[in-house]
């Protein structure tokens, strides 16, 4: 048997590098947090067994006899059945890696320990409150605080608009249902209208029935102006004659993957404007694996920030948290209810860190109102 490790920064990237030089036949036999004295090789170690290749097999009944090899179907059962054992023994090995990384905290500073803790029980996944554990015992005792470990692992961005830009025209795409009307509403209702400033809001949203409807009514009891726009010179056109107007807000329609055509449309419209600020609206309740497809899926139209709403309707407010350092976006935006517009917060670290101490009510009615 064969066996060899593999370093590199994720247990992912180790597994790559193994696959590609062992193959597909090489078994996962443990992975884990690298050494300090290996650890210039990479933050994680596996270790990969390969079997040695085997010549014809011959077997032997009774009688002593030589008998043929096994017929090409039972070659293939065999294999079938070597291979999903093979996967059961990645799967046992993967999990034992992550419990000896769990127990690895057992004898390290309570402090720690109890951060681990509070981080998994708000529904945080190991793989990303492991990094937060071990990052928060690496820093000075006076530092380690979670607020302080989170600023070292994500961006914070609670701005409207891009920097250079003498109005703030911001565009918010995501996927059906992530409350992307709503969110709007209570940024114009923020950001506008209480903060003085002239206020429209345009709407693309030419799919959903009455869509447009709902937006002008909100519009009119806001006191804003409102536009519907279907194409690229409609907005082009929209954008010019409203150049006065300090907040311009741009509402799109959801679209899910079987309705990427109509990216094809859309997409260019907000990108052939640089002015415009994208935010990608995402429910705190979406699991990473949704996450990443959205995010690809609305790569297209170049989301430069991201805000987490409905906080309300999820019991795993960590995760949100998990979500922030994987999708590498700024955050820019929480939103925890449908009141309009009390339910929107500017999103800060003291505030995601409220969600994992499970302080968020509190949190919220504390912060400082920009």
């Amino acid at each position: 048997m064969k066996m060899k490790s593999y370093f590199a920064t994720t247990v992912e990237a180790a597994m790559a590098l193994a696959r590609k030089e062992l193959g597909p036949e090489a078994m996962l036999v443990n992975s884990q947090h690298t050494t300090l004295e290996n650890r210039h090789y990479g933050e994680y170690e596996v270790v990969f067994a390969l079997m040695p290749e085997e010549g014809p097999v011959a077997s032997f009944g009774p009688a002593g006899l030589g008998q043929s090899a096994p017929e090409p179907s039972v070659k293939s059962s065999i294999a079938a059945e070597m291979a999903e054992l093979r996967m059961q023994i990645e799967r046992m090995a993967s999990s034992f890696a992550k419990a000896r990384a769990s127990n690895s905290f057992q004898s390290a500073s309570s402090g720690i320990s109890a951060l681990l803790a509070q981080l998994l029980d708000a529904g945080m996944d190991l793989e990303i409150a492991e990094p937060i554990a071990l990052h928060a015992a690496s820093l000075p005792a006076r530092s380690n605080t979670l607020t302080a470990v989170l600023g070292d692992m994500l961006t914070i961005s609670a701005t409207l608009g891009k920097p250079d830009r003498s109005r703030r025209v911001v565009a918010l795409v995501g996927p059906p249902g992530s409350g992307k009307t709503t969110t709007l509403v209570k940024l114009a209702a923020r950001y506008g209208v209480a903060a003085r400033r002239p206020t429209q809001i345009l709407s693309t949203d030419c799919m959903r029935f009455a869509a447009a409807d709902q937006l002008r009514s909100y519009a009119a009891i806001l006191g804003v102006g409102f536009q519907s726009v279907e194409t690229a010179h409609a907005l082009s056109a929209a954008l010019d004659e409203h150049r006065n107007k300090e907040l311009i807000l741009i509402d799109t329609p959801g679209l899910s993957e079987r309705e990427m055509d109509e990216f094809t449309t859309l997409a260019p419209m907000l990108s052939s404007h640089p002015e415009i600020d994208v935010h990608l609206v995402a429910p705190a309740s979406m699991d990473h694996t949704d996450l990443a497809r959205a995010l690809r899926r609305h790569q297209i139209f170049g989301p430069a920030k991201i805000i987490f709403s409905k906080l309300d309707e999820t019991e795993s407010p960590g995760m949100v948290i998990g979500q922030a350092i994987r999708c590498r976006l700024p955050v820019s935006y929480l939103t925890t209810g449908q009141q309009i517009p009390e339910d929107l917060e500017p999103a800060s670290l003291d505030l995601l860190a409220g969600l994992i101490t499970r302080t968020l009510t509190t949190s919220l009615a504390t912060a400082e109102r920009r």
